[in-house]
């Protein structure tokens, strides 16, 4: 159960004892002069989640309420469905040009995250070790929107821009593969995989480690259009020639783990650290596997034919894998005829995670997924195993685990 079983939208969690409600199912407003705490914004809730009939003044008012500390359990009340109806307003609206959701709610939940992330950052940077300073850039400069739009917040441009300079020319210079897999995902993503600033990791990248899969991969996208098999078989080569399979997903969560204290009571800040912890996992960008299995169903040569091969085995297999790259291993076999039995299996048990994974939209984070998150924060017992699962294993993996606990809970009802 847990992240899985939240209802969108839902907020359903423990109530606070911020005041009673009112026959149209408002709060009513608590707190005095005398308390320090401003009066709750959860009178106006539904009309301030989308904005209507709502002032500048009073909506900053509100927001101003909900980041206040001494009020951080009152989002249990009405947080959730307040950032539920920011994100409807927004869809109904999408057509008028508005860019993001809003709301005091939302709003304060965004600003919660962002703090969160700096501080984050901050933390990584006093470690003084050259994977953590990397990780820190990589958190303001990725996570904050440098170049694409990740997470639905923005750092200011500028801090951006500084932190993924930094963190690239540390790359150019790294020997450490991990601090140039984070080069590479911020240099080469958002199609950028030819561009000279790339190319600069890459070279970087296989002359320290020359058979990273990460590498190769990076390296197709970025091979320019028309180049011959002699080109691809070259990559894959290099690949194939040394065994680092490493997967540096893993290292990234671990890292991220770290910075997690013990959860504190439901309530904003709670949310704030799950929208963290998602936004920073979901952040990573890998390459595109679609130069891979365009590249390799083009193979004519029986020498490069066999590399492909080889190489979508190894994809397959690796610790950590997203489910594309191992349907594309998959697809990569299948259209080269490969013989072996073992891809009819890892096939049908692709098809059953992808079944899996549009069941638990979650684990494909969206602005959407913010429900579940701001309704779970008020859940958390349940909901920190499984962000701790996603920091451990992968699409695959999580869909296992989750058919064990219940073949283990069926299992455990039989024995009572």
């Amino acid at each position: 159960m847990g992240l899985l079983a939240l209802k969108s939208g839902g907020g359903e969690g423990p109530s606070s004892a911020a005041g009673p409600v009112d026959d149209s199912g408002a709060m009513k407003p608590v707190g005095s002069a005398a308390s320090g705490l401003a009066a709750s914004p959860w009178a106006l809730a539904q009309q301030s989640s989308a904005q209507a009939d709502q002032s500048e003044a009073e909506a900053a008012r509100q927001k101003a309420w909900l980041l206040d500390p001494r009020n951080d359990a009152a989002w249990c009340e009405r947080g959730p469905s307040a950032v539920q109806a920011s994100l409807t307003a927004h869809e109904r609206s999408s057509n008028d040009g508005a860019a993001r959701p809003t709301g005091p709610a939302f709003d304060a939940l965004n600003e919660s995250t962002e703090a969160l992330l700096q501080r984050w950052a901050a933390q990584l940077a006093a470690r003084g070790d050259e994977e953590s300073l990397a990780m820190s850039d990589f958190l303001i400069a990725r996570v904050g929107g440098y170049d694409t739009q990740i997470g639905s917040f923005r750092h200011k441009r500028e801090q951006g821009v500084s932190r993924a300079e930094h963190l690239l020319g540390m790359a150019r210079r790294s020997e450490q593969p991990f601090v140039l897999w984070l080069g590479a995902s911020l240099a080469c993503g958002n199609r950028q995989a030819a561009s000279p600033v790339c190319k600069q990791v890459l070279d970087r990248w296989v002359q320290v480690r020359p058979g990273s899969l990460d590498a190769m991969l990076w390296l197709l996208a970025g091979l320019p259009e028309g180049s011959g098999e002699a080109a691809v078989y070259a990559v894959l080569a290099r690949a194939l020639g040394a065994s680092d399979d490493s997967s540096h997903v893993l290292r990234y969560m671990s890292l991220l783990q770290s910075l997690l204290t013990e959860p504190g009571p439901p309530g904003l800040r709670q949310a704030a650290e799950l929208k963290a912890m998602v936004e920073a996992q979901f952040s990573i960008e890998l390459a595109s596997p679609h130069a891979f299995l365009g590249r390799c169903k083009e193979a004519r040569s029986s020498e490069l034919r066999g590399h492909c091969l080889a190489a979508a085995d190894r994809i397959y297999n690796r610790e950590y894998q997203t489910t594309l790259l191992r349907m594309t291993s998959v697809a990569v076999a299948r259209a080269l005829g490969s013989e072996d039995p073992r891809w009819v299996p890892r096939y049908e048990e692709l098809k059953q995670n992808r079944e899996w994974l549009r069941e638990h939209p979650v684990f494909g984070f969206d602005e959407r997924s913010m429900e579940k998150l701001a309704a779970g924060s008020c859940q958390a017992e349940l909901l920190r195993q499984d962000m701790l699962d996603l920091m451990k294993f992968d699409e695959l993996g999580l869909m296992r685990l989750a058919h064990a606990r219940q073949a283990a809970e069926a299992a455990s009802g039989t024995a009572r």
